[in-house]
């Protein structure tokens, strides 16, 4: 049986840490998993972070929780995970999402194929569709899982998603801390060592999008930039920044409607705006390694989960 460990990287997140800690209590492994930990990387934290982590201990022994005093930023904090952890497999997620019931189980059940290095869940953000900002996030992360399920059929699929991953402990790597995008630089690593890597589109996880369209902005900016990143380091070819590849997948999700029409237009100017000015910054080495969390895509409130 293999031995599971999930890590979770979190600053300031007391408004859904003990909730996301509550659904993976309910998570114990089945078949041939077994959860033996659950690790919290409390980096920085100045709000009620590490008490409620230090709570939920008493609940379920599996919580171990390591504290970070200064934020170093998001790869520091994996890094303490690929490091900490005793599984032969992690499960990474963010401090401010809710796995779906049974989708851990979901994410890990490729990994009995010994060729699969890592494995990437289906982000959904709980965000209305019927409103303007939560039409632009549904409809990129619609985007999101169509090129991820055509990439994963033709073996080319290495963009693993900070939202919810699995990597194999051979297949992990330490970051360098000038990374920005820790899932995708450890997605493409794994490939370059021929390992497969997975889009697993029922191992859903709810996250919540920005609901402003200044957060919006800085957060696909912030993304691009990971991405571009990448690219130099490596000339990895990713498919959601190609001008000939991105557009036809953009088209065939767009919703039908006035709103659908001009929400994707608007997240399409974004879109362009956040590339020009991603690369200015990149040029002038403006690159947020500790970035500012976005507020409004923070809290999940009271958002069913099973």
């Amino acid at each position: 049986m293999s031995r599971i460990s999930i890590g979770i990287c979190a600053y300031n997140e007391e408004r859904n840490i003990g909730r996301l800690l509550e659904a993976l209590a309910k998570e114990r492994g089945q078949h041939k998993f077994e959860i033996v930990e659950i690790v919290v990387v409390a980096s920085g934290c100045t709000d009620r972070t590490t008490k409620i982590v230090e709570s939920a201990k008493q609940m379920d022994q599996r919580i171990r929780l390591i504290v970070e005093r200064e934020r170093e930023g998001k790869s520091s904090a994996v890094n303490i995970l690929i490091k900490e952890c005793a599984g032969e497999i992690l499960v990474m997620m963010g401090a401010d999402v809710i796995p779906k019931q049974n989708s851990i189980e979901n994410l890990l059940r490729p990994f009995k194929n010994r060729n699969v290095g890592g494995t990437t869940g289906h982000p959904i953000p709980v965000n209305s569709p019927n409103l303007p900002m939560g039409c632009m996030a549904n409809l990129i992360w619609r985007v999101f899982h169509e090129i991820a399920t055509f990439e994963s059929y033709k073996g080319t699929f290495f963009h693993l998603s900070g939202e919810l991953c699995a990597l194999r402990r051979e297949a992990s790597a330490i970051i360098p801390t000038k990374v920005i995008n820790d899932d995708t630089y450890l997605g493409w690593k794994a490939k370059t060592k021929n390992w497969k890597i997975i889009y697993v589109p029922n191992a859903i996880v709810l996250m919540k999008a920005p609901t402003c369209l200044t957060d919006f902005y800085r957060q696909r900016k912030r993304i691009v930039q990971g991405h571009l990143q990448i690219h130099r380091l490596g000339r990895a070819h990713i498919s959601t920044m190609s001008p000939f590849i991105l557009p036809r997948f953009v088209l065939k999700c767009v919703p039908l409607s006035l709103q659908g029409v001009l929400s994707g237009a608007l997240a399409a100017l974004i879109e362009i705006l956040a590339h020009m000015t991603a690369r200015v910054d990149l040029i002038k080495g403006n690159i947020p390694y500790a970035w500012r969390p976005v507020e409004s895509a923070k809290s999940l409130g009271s958002i069913p989960i099973d």
